[in-house]
């Protein structure tokens, strides 16, 4: 017999007190018609009930082995469900079947540490063995063969949200091609949140709506970096008509001089899905290219930016995934003998680490109730 209290000393009282009413009620309930025959069926208190010192619960060791079973399987069902309803762009193969347009590389994710020792623009360190640069070196070599019969390459590089890194490609791209001799220049069309001027610590106050709204002329608003390697037209001011001005005749003839002047004309976009702006400036370049985040972009959010350069007969030329797992960049810095890093730069060392200075000056960089224990007492 056994009883369980959250008071010991109870326990044992109320379990003793059981034991003998027990025993008292077999033995009415067996007593013989004949008070001479002894009763067949007797019960008696072999040990009475001690107060225990231990309480019986709760049980450390069982839960435990319950929690952790339990949270091993809440684990396993959350992983199942994100999986299941994830549809954002887990790779390569993804991106390809959801674009319909070649993967020109994915680019590794550059590590926190980077970004805070005065790294931030590690991707335009293309002579460097980072596993950043030798994607950019990737990237370009794929670059070279779209559209292999057009000698001037005019192309604008978007995305389908914000977010996803395309002003860093941009610039890292555009490094990488001028370290093979090419002309290169980059043009800030994004005319509603520009970056490359700040990204680059250029000033942006003269650019390309300077241009446009007859200020200046396009060669006054050219910046080199660094070096002379890249040339920079930043945005300038931000105008009221963003798309309006990226559909004017003016941003055609901004296009064509530079064509006459530059091998290569790299055009940074908003993104497609938020407004028309990149989808007008495509059908005045050679093409496009989307920059899409791993597991961050969604599914639909890429089949509607390729939808929008499709409704306005925009070609695709490719796609690049940014920020990529962490096993690209362990496999690119395994192949270059541990990914170190070059100390020289494009052109000029001392003007890339001004630029990483002025970057890095820029950037921010109770009680529970216990229930008592309960007590178990056997007799």
């Amino acid at each position: 017999m056994s009883v369980t209290d959250e008071q010991p000393d109870r326990a044992a009282t109320i379990a003793n007190t059981l034991a003998q009413a027990f025993s008292n009620l077999i033995a009415q309930l067996e007593q013989p018609l004949d008070p001479t025959r002894p009763p067949l069926v007797a019960a008696r208190m072999i040990e009475p009930a001690s107060p225990p010192t231990q309480p019986t619960s709760p049980s450390l060791l069982l839960n435990l082995a319950l929690g952790g079973v339990l949270g091993l399987a809440l684990g396993a069902t959350i992983a199942i469900v994100r999986d299941t309803l994830d549809t954002s762009i887990d790779g390569i193969e993804s991106l390809k079947q959801n674009t319909s347009a070649p993967a020109l590389g994915i680019v590794p994710e550059v590590p926190a540490e980077s970004k805070t020792s005065g790294q931030q623009n590690i991707l335009l360190r293309t002579s460097s063995n980072d596993p950043a640069a030798e994607a950019l070196r990737k990237i370009r070599t794929n670059f070279d063969f779209l559209d292999i019969d057009r000698q001037q390459k005019v192309v604008a590089i978007t995305s389908s949200v914000a977010g996803e890194g395309k002003s860093t490609i941009a610039c890292g791209l555009a490094s990488a091609l001028a370290a093979t001799g090419r002309r290169t220049v980059i043009v800030d069309a994004d005319l509603r949140r520009p970056a490359i001027a700040e990204y680059l610590g250029l000033v942006g106050d003269v650019g390309l709506t300077s241009v446009m709204a007859g200020r200046v002329p396009l060669s006054r608003t050219i910046q080199r970096w660094p070096s002379g390697a890249v040339s920079i037209v930043p945005s300038g001011p931000i105008p009221p008509n963003p798309n309006e001005l990226l559909a004017s005749q003016q941003m055609q003839d901004v296009v064509s001089e530079l064509r006459r002047n530059y091998d290569v004309i790299l055009i940074d976009t908003p993104p497609l899905v938020a407004v028309a702006d990149a989808a007008q400036v495509a059908t005045i370049a050679d093409g496009a290219i989307l920059v899409c985040a791993y597991k961050s972009t969604s599914v639909v959010d890429v089949v509607a930016a390729t939808e929008a350069l499709r409704s306005v007969q925009a070609r695709l030329l490719g796609c690049v995934l940014n920020m990529g797992p962490e096993q690209t960049s362990a496999y690119y810095g395994s192949y270059n003998g541990g990914g170190g890093r070059a100390d020289r730069a494009l052109g000029d060392t001392d003007a890339e680490a001004t630029i990483d200075e002025r970057q890095q000056h820029r950037m921010p960089e109770a009680g529970l109730n216990r229930p008592s224990p309960s007590r178990r007492s056997s007799s």
